[in-house]
């Protein structure tokens, strides 16, 4: 079987759409988040010392974090296993996988290979993606594949 290497620079605009898109609509109903308070910790100890400045243009701070080179991930967890927020402790749970910088360009890379409309519809601009393509790209991103839905 041949293989087919694809590269391609994404903005972090179009990231930013993206995920927010899938996890205030999309994905809401399988995932749930934990650990971006590390991130955002680890900003604001960099703020704090002058070594970086918040970019109001991104939406979430931790979001702000990861692009500027956290090195902590975002772990994603089953939602209903998390109880939406009610577990008594995450770290007990084994994740679904993780967000990063690194598993973001895997996933959007992967997803071209086989779901190549949803990366078109989000990149490289906003081109009538909706929550259901911005799903199933997180999802790529999380999980290396399409797991739900």
């Amino acid at each position: 079987m041949k293989e087919l290497k694809i590269e391609m620079n994404v903005s972090i605009e179009a990231i930013e759409e993206i995920l927010i898109t899938a996890m205030e609509g999309g994905s809401n109903y399988w995932y749930f988040m934990d650990g971006e308070d590390k991130l955002v910790k680890w900003l604001d100890e960099k703020i704090d010392k002058g070594e970086l400045n918040r970019d109001n243009s991104v939406h979430y701070k931790w979001m702000d974090a990861m692009f500027q080179g956290c090195p902590h991930k975002v772990r994603i967890l089953d939602g209903e296993e998390a109880e939406w927020g009610d577990a008594e402790d995450y770290d007990q749970i084994e994740p679904l996988g993780y967000l990063d910088l690194e598993s973001i360009a895997k996933g959007i890379s992967l997803a071209q290979e086989t779901h190549s409309r949803c990366v078109n519809a989000h990149i490289p601009e906003y081109n009538n993606g909706d929550s259901d393509t911005a799903d199933v790209l997180f999802q790529y991103m999380v999980m290396g594949d399409v797991v739900y839905g």
